[in-house]
């Protein structure tokens, strides 16, 4: 397949359903993602996301490895008929997922430590358990949903907001070049000490009623 540059919305994408992998059941994404335009967009989004990194979030939890193979097959001989191209995007996203989730084990440790490492490194944030990198990860599109209009949750950890606006200056410089952005995070830093702690839904929940929505 002829690889073409990710732009910076299909990177914002990318974060929206990594956000979406971690927090979500596979009935949640399959009901979210049945109508055929989506699931194409969906499939383009998947394959971008293992290339963007090597694979290194597919395989970070095995869970989360499930279900792209589960989302990868549950429209894919529906689709074949109807969209080629997509089809064979969808299989050369099976290949790249195999050949990263076939690595030995040790060799396999090792690439996830490397991936765990690169994202402290750009998040300047550092996490002793699994479960608070992909936290992490997933509170990327709240702040993506943030510059796009929508209100920021006040029950994230400043830590966390801070580590995503680190990750996404550090992935997408030309993003906190626009007038705009750089006054919706200024506003936002400067929010941070008035959260209000107020009954919320819990994270999980929101991220599922996000995904839902579309």
């Amino acid at each position: 397949m002829e690889e073409k540059e990710i732009t910076a919305q299909d990177f914002m994408n990318v974060l929206e359903l990594r956000s979406d992998l971690v927090y979500c059941s596979f009935d949640d994404l399959k009901e979210a993602f049945q109508d055929d335009d989506v699931y194409i967009n969906v499939m383009h989004t998947l394959y971008q996301l293992i290339d963007i990194d090597n694979g290194g979030f597919a395989i970070i939890d095995n869970e989360i490895t499930e279900k792209i193979y589960k989302l990868l097959n549950f429209k894919r001989y529906e689709i074949k008929n109807k969209n080629k191209e997509t089809y064979n995007l969808i299989n050369d996203t099976i290949l790249k997922l195999n050949e990263v989730n076939a690595l030995s084990d040790d060799v396999k440790i090792e690439f996830i430590d490397n991936y765990a490492v690169n994202q402290e490194e750009n998040r300047g944030l550092e996490f002793r358990y699994k479960y608070e990198l992909l936290d992490s990860m997933a509170i990327d599109s709240f702040i993506i949903d943030y510059l796009e209009g929508e209100e920021m949750p006040d029950d994230i950890p400043d830590y966390y907001i801070i580590g995503s606006i680190v990750y996404l200056n550090n992935t997408m410089p030309g993003l906190f070049e626009i007038e705009e952005v750089q006054n919706k995070i200024d506003d936002l830093l400067c929010e941070m000490s008035m959260f209000k702690k107020e009954e919320k839904p819990s994270l999980v929940e929101r991220i599922v009623q996000k995904v839902l929505r579309r």
